[in-house]
């Protein structure tokens, strides 16, 4: 069983409120991660404090059926929040795959954005290794046809976990999901697979926010090719959110102008990325109202085609909630027209997202 090793004995402490921010797509995933496996340095995996709960689950599992249990966990949870739920879905994953293995990914679905899959697949990786991989993912394609990135989202956190939150660990990672049959160039495997690199959110109580090195916010955003570096820069934004605000920057709208600065500096074919990764991230820091999101990217750039871009992948995911909760996607484009207001409102219908991207006209 593989350590994950880390980069720093000890860096940014990591914000439990912040880590129950999502990586929201139009695959409708989101990642709260309480309830994920640690992985000691010796190989012992532990469970973090919600190990009750996790063998109440494997109690109803063996007693019932990995299937029939879900459904007992669909009829408990009805009534809980889109944040509960999905902890909850957390934790029938680890015991689904403690009592199944392997066999039992087909027991997750899409609901409860997909918690039980993130659980599972980081579990199953840990334990068979990364040979196991390209296996899980033809379980995830078999399972969810169209809407196997999310799942592949999932294997993206467990192959960066795997081989440890080293920048050396980040290159021996990427291969792995460039080889993945189905796999898309932002949003799937590669989007588990910076997001657990930026926030360590296996590692459940123990995660840190990575910290930068030398000052370095690019990073490894700038040091990496071209068939990397669009992915990279479009979750950058989520980590640069969480370091400004360990930082003190607490305020919405002073942390997304600094972003946009960021982004700026990215520059060339990997601005539309970033500033697409600054949209996806606002919702939650909007609290869902469209008019805020609306806002909050009209401060990260005075740039009409750079605000467009940040405001169409908001009003994706609040069109398809895919930050666990829906809001009024249109409004987010109030006050575009033409082509500008035909391409926002395609991502607000999601005829148009990060797996069929739009090209703006005025590009």
């Amino acid at each position: 069983m593989q350590s994950y090793p880390r980069r720093f004995p000890r860096r940014v402490r990591f914000f439990r409120l912040m880590m129950q921010y999502r990586a929201a797509l139009v695959f409708g995933l989101t990642l709260l991660f309480a309830g994920a496996i640690v992985i000691f340095g010796d190989g012992r995996t532990t469970i973090s404090p919600v190990s009750g709960r996790i063998t109440s689950w494997e109690e109803k599992i063996r007693e019932y059926g990995g299937a029939p249990a879900y459904e007992i966990l669909a009829q408990d949870v009805e009534r809980s929040s889109a944040e509960e739920k999905h902890t909850a879905a957390h934790n029938f994953g680890a015991a689904l795959y403690l009592v199944e293995g392997e066999n039992g990914l087909f027991v997750c679905d899409s609901r409860f954005s997909f918690g039980c899959f993130h659980e599972f697949l980081g579990r199953a990786i840990s334990d068979l290794g990364i040979e196991s991989v390209k296996r899980l993912n033809e379980g995830c394609v078999e399972a969810l046809g169209p809407m196997a990135l999310s799942c592949q989202h999932g294997i993206g956190h467990g192959i960066q976990a795997y081989f440890g939150y080293t920048e050396d660990a980040l290159r021996d990672a990427l291969p792995v999901c460039r080889d993945l049959p189905y796999n898309d160039p932002i949003g799937g495997c590669y989007g588990g697979l910076f997001m657990e690199y930026n926030l360590e959110t296996m590692l459940g109580e123990d995660a840190v926010v990575r910290a930068p090195e030398a000052g370095d916010l690019q990073a490894p955003c700038d040091d990496l090719s071209e068939a990397y570096a669009q992915a990279c820069y479009f979750w950058q934004p989520q980590w640069w959110r969480q370091t400004l605000r360990s930082e003190g920057v607490v305020d919405a709208e002073s942390a997304y102008e600094r972003i946009g600065e960021l982004c700026d500096e990215a520059g060339g074919i990997f601005a539309r990325a970033c500033f697409e990764g600054v949209g996806n991230n606002i919702p939650v820091d909007a609290d869902f109202d469209a008019r805020v999101a609306k806002r909050l990217c009209e401060v990260a750039s005075d740039d009409s085609t750079k605000r467009l871009y940040c405001k169409s992948l908001a009003a994706n995911s609040l069109g398809v909630g895919g930050a666990g909760k829906k809001g009024d996607a249109e409004a987010v484009c109030e006050g575009l027209a033409g082509d500008s207001l035909a391409y926002c409102i395609g991502y607000a219908h999601n005829t148009l997202n990060i797996a069929e991207p739009g090209k703006f006209i005025s590009e």
